[in-house]
C-alpha cells in the first residue's frame, strides 16, 4: 500500500468587480507567499494554485483550486477541523477580503494514494 497524501482542497472565488488578472495577481504576488509562510508552520508539504478557465466561455462559480497537501493525518485533521469551524489567522483572513470572496470560498478534504502505471 503507498502511502497517502491528506489533501485540502480549497475553490475561491474573486471578489465581484475585480479582474481576473487582478485576481491572480494579487494571489500570486502577496497571498501566496503568507500562506506558503503560514503553511510550513503547520505541516504542509505541498501548496498549489490551479487557476480554472472555462473551455466554453461564460463565468466560472470559482476562479481558482488551491491545494494543500499534507504526510501527516494528525496535522491535516487539526487544520481542516479549524476550518470546519470557519477559523483562520487574522492575518490570513484580513489579506483574503482584499481579493476574494470569503462568502464563496468552499474547502474540501481528500485523501490519495497513487499507483504507478
Amino acid at each position: 500500500m503507498t502511502t497517502p497524501i491528506f489533501k485540502l482542497l480549497i475553490l475561491i472565488k474573486r471578489r465581484p468587480g475585480s479582474s481576473i488578472q487582478a485576481f491572480r495577481d494579487y494571489y500570486e504576488n502577496h497571498h501566496s507567499k503568507l500562506g506558503g509562510d503560514i503553511g510550513a508552520k503547520v505541516g504542509m508539504i505541498h501548496y498549489a494554485r490551479r487557476y480554472l478557465e472555462p473551455l466554453n466561455g461564460g463565468e466560472l462559480e470559482y476562479d481558482v483550486l488551491t491545494e494543500c497537501w499534507f504526510t501527516d493525518p494528525e496535522r491535516f485533521e487539526m487544520i481542516a477541523a479549524a476550518l470546519a469551524r470557519g477559523e483562520v489567522s487574522p492575518e490570513i483572513a484580513a489579506d483574503e477580503a482584499r481579493f476574494m470572496d470569503r462568502t464563496k470560498t468552499r474547502f474540501l478534504k481528500v485523501v490519495e494514494y497513487e499507483s504507478e502505471m
